[in-house]
Formats: structure tokens, sequence, C-alpha cells
């Protein structure tokens, strides 16, 4: 099975896909660390976001064809920048989950930004205040798709790993 956690940052979906790796034993992709690794290696911003996302399409591939567990950990909030990745591979959607991870408080996920900028640990940490990451977002087309489970973030972490793990 292969489950998509997309949507803005501070959303959750890396501390959930860790919960549920761990109690479920699927294996964790983020599409950022490959773009670390990327950055660390010297590329630049531009190059590096196209190799990550090339490499993370190769390997989603790769765990589907073999059948194997994964999240995929990745941002994509927009819904075609996500509709255009996902259309670079070929899979079994009856072996794909995909989740739209959102905050619907407001006062919460800004609260989370503005812990990120203040402890950016990140090399790829773009935003530099919560200002920045509200304009960012505020140019993008985000919204749940059709086959699409929305996971709200102002619930409690277990609240949202269960919601996950009922659908899988």
């Amino acid at each position: 099975m292969i489950l998509f956690f997309r949507g803005k940052a501070a959303t959750g979906k890396s501390t959930v896909a860790e919960i549920v790796s761990s109690q479920r034993k699927y294996n964790v992709i983020s599409k950022d660390s490959i773009f670390d690794e990327f950055l660390i290696q010297g590329l630049d911003w531009s190059t590096a976001t196209s190799m990550a996302y090339d490499k993370l399409a190769d390997t989603i591939q790769e765990y589907h064809d073999r059948e194997l567990n994964v999240i995929v950990d990745l941002g994509l909030a927009h819904e075609p920048f996500f509709t255009k990745f996902f259309s670079r591979m070929r899979l079994d959607l009856e072996k794909v989950r995909l989740f739209l991870f959102v905050c619907g408080n407001i006062e919460i996920w800004e609260e989370r930004i503005a812990k990120r900028v203040d402890n950016a640990e990140s090399s790829n940490q773009a935003f530099k205040s919560v200002y920045d990451a509200t304009r960012h977002y505020e140019a993008y087309h985000i919204h749940k798709l059709s086959y699409e489970i929305e996971i709200d973030s102002a619930l409690s972490i277990e609240a949202m790993v269960n919601k996950v793990c009922d659908v899988i």
C-alpha cells in the first residue's frame, strides 16, 4: 500500500507518518529528506527540487512494483502540482490511499509555522515569517480531491493517527 501525505507545511504530515510507520511497519520516504541531500551536495534550489521529485517518483514506483508498504511525505499542497506529480507514475489505485493534511485552526497553524521559523532544523526551510507562509499558500489551490481523505491537524495526534489507521 502506498500512502500519500500531502498538505501545507506544519500540518502534521511528518509527525503522523513517523507514528503510523512505527505502528504499522511502513517505510517512510520524504521529499524534504531527498531535497536536503541534494542541497548538501551543493546543488542550487531549483535543480535540487527537480531532482528530488524525479528520485521520489522513481522510488514510489519501485515500492509499488515490489508491493511494499510506504508512506510518502511530501508537500504539494497546490492541487495542480500534486496532480502533475502523481500522473508521472503508473500506480494501481487499489493500492494507493491519498491524504490531505490541513489545519482547521489558523492560530494553531500560525503558531507551528512560527516555531519552524525560530528553529529551522532543515536546510529547506523557505519561510522567514508567518506572514511569508500565509502569503505563499494564499496563491495556491488547496482542496481535497474527490478520492482523498482529509486529516485536520487541529485534532489530537492520536485522532489523526487513528483516522489514517482506520483507512489502511
